[in-house]
């Protein structure tokens, strides 16, 4: 009976790609070299993983974990810390240091991108913010028609063009992001609520403090008259 994957194997293997991923582009990593990189043999890394990607997969995974969580029960402010995750994260840290890689690596690669859209990985940024969308729609606070793939990319989308054009991300998109996209899809209730909410602050201490209205006489002149022709 083959000898089944031990924990320090496994370990060492996941360790090991990631120390990899590191130093040079996913594409460039051979199935070989992490072997190599974490002192077992192919076979064994075989006897666990079918092939690279899902190596990968799983250690995206690990390094989700070490995310702060994004389940405080306020929807807004989660989906902001989860955009957080994605594009600004720790530089010193490795997360920040193979995210980027990993972003490229889905990229051309359509297959994997696919398998962690549809939930290879269950922490991953995208089915995080669909249970923080769901929750959203079921409390009232975003409109019952949202399409949640759609919105997820309304969401992702301009960080993902600002980090592609200016390299970094300003600290303060995802906050931007977020706010706008709830005052847009906000359900017609927490429209309502919002608006009578201010009109109660703000009605009064606006009446009480705004000055009359000035009257104004409008002088009007009257067209000169017309010459008749000669």
């Amino acid at each position: 009976m083959a000898r089944t994957l031990s924990q320090e194997s496994h370990r060492a293997i996941l360790a090991a790609f990631l120390k990899l991923m590191e130093r040079r582009r996913i594409e460039d990593i051979t199935t070989e070299a992490i072997a190599r990189e974490a002192g077992a043999s192919k076979s064994t890394l075989y006897k666990h993983w079918p092939n690279k990607d899902s190596l990968l997969a799983e250690v995206i995974g690990k390094l989700l974990a070490r995310l702060p969580a994004a389940d405080s029960g306020n929807c807004r402010e989660d989906a902001v810390r989860v955009l957080r995750n994605m594009f600004i994260p720790e530089k010193e840290g490795p997360f920040g240091r193979v995210w980027p890689k990993i972003f490229g690596y889905a990229a051309s690669h359509p297959e994997f991108c696919s398998a962690l859209n549809n939930g290879l990985i269950k922490s991953s940024p995208r089915h995080t913010l669909t249970t923080i969308l769901r929750d959203a729609v079921a409390s009232g606070e975003l409109r019952a028609n949202l399409d949640v793939g759609f919105a997820i990319d309304l969401l992702a989308g301009p960080l993902l063009h600002h980090r592609l054009l200016h390299g970094e991300v300003p600290s303060n998109l995802p906050e931007q992001v977020v706010g706008t996209f709830w005052e847009v899809l906000a359900s017609r209730r927490r429209r309502r609520d919002v608006f009578r909410t201010a009109r109660r602050q703000g009605g009064s201490a606006a009446r009480g403090s705004r000055p009359a209205p000035r009257k104004e006489t409008l002088a009007f002149k009257a067209p000169s008259a017309r010459k008749p022709p000669a």
